[in-house]
């Protein structure tokens, strides 16, 4: 079980929408409480438990993590290795399979060289189009599929692909940071996210009836200390939850 593959096929933009733009070599993990830095992250679904332990180099960028099973995850043991050269980086996991992510000098995210390449467009330095490039087996043996992001107030308000239109809520009363819904799971999937924003994700929906609704606990530093998402589709009646537990350095 890999955190990525957890989200139903039609959240699968918000997937997307999270894999992370690291920063350059030289530049320090951005959160709200100075340089928090997420030590370990359990993630249980289904019976299953993934542990997550995370490592940094002397630049506070993730130099590389371990994953362990337990439950009916158990057994179960891999690892990401993160290799960087100039702005740019390399991610490998335990069975060899290596892809490339380029950014610029600022640490912005261009494109992430995977099956389904995805270019990535900013304005302000908030991400405005995500353009994902898919190869297929019948002519043209390529599909695109492009999202486009709309802000407000340092946080992201929608997210557009067709005619699927993803909603955004936020508690405004404390800030986003690393272990946020929106956040996290670019942190374990690629090092960092692409997506910043200014207050913490509550839930996010669509006029089809599916939603995602986050619950979180805090330890006595306001760092969060638990996250659960609960995933809904009225449509199929499908409802599933996630959680995640969290300690730091």
């Amino acid at each position: 079980m890999r955190n990525v593959r957890l989200f139903p096929i039609a959240w699968f933009v918000v997937a997307l929408l999270l894999l992370g733009a690291a920063s350059c070599k030289k530049k320090s993990n951005d959160n709200p409480f100075g340089n928090v830095r997420i030590a370990t992250v359990d993630v249980t679904h289904g019976g299953a438990i993934e542990h997550y332990r995370l490592y940094y180099d002397t630049y506070n960028n993730i130099d590389s993590m371990s994953i362990t099973g337990d439950g009916t995850a158990s057994g179960q043991f891999g690892f990401r290795k993160f290799n960087y050269f100039g702005s740019s980086w390399t991610v490998t996991d335990e069975g060899n399979f290596t892809f490339t992510v380029y950014a610029n000098t600022a640490g912005v995210l261009l494109k992430v060289l995977i099956a389904d390449t995805l270019t990535y467009s900013y304005e302000n330095n908030q991400l405005t189009q995500l353009t994902q490039y898919v190869p297929t087996t019948t002519p043209p043996y390529h599909s695109i599929s492009t999202t486009y992001f709309e802000w407000k107030n340092g946080d992201l308000i929608t997210a557009t692909t067709g005619s699927i239109v993803q909603a955004y809520s936020y508690l405004t009363s404390r800030n986003g940071q690393p272990g946020d819904a929106l956040r996290l799971p670019g942190i374990l999937n690629f090092g960092k996210p692409a997506v910043k924003t200014a207050h913490l994700p509550q839930g996010v929906a669509t006029g089809h009836g599916q939603g995602e609704s986050y619950v979180y606990s805090f330890d006595d530093k306001g760092r969060i200390s638990s996250l659960m998402k609960l995933i809904s589709d009225s449509s199929v009646a499908f409802h599933d939850t996630l959680t995640y537990g969290f300690s730091y350095y």
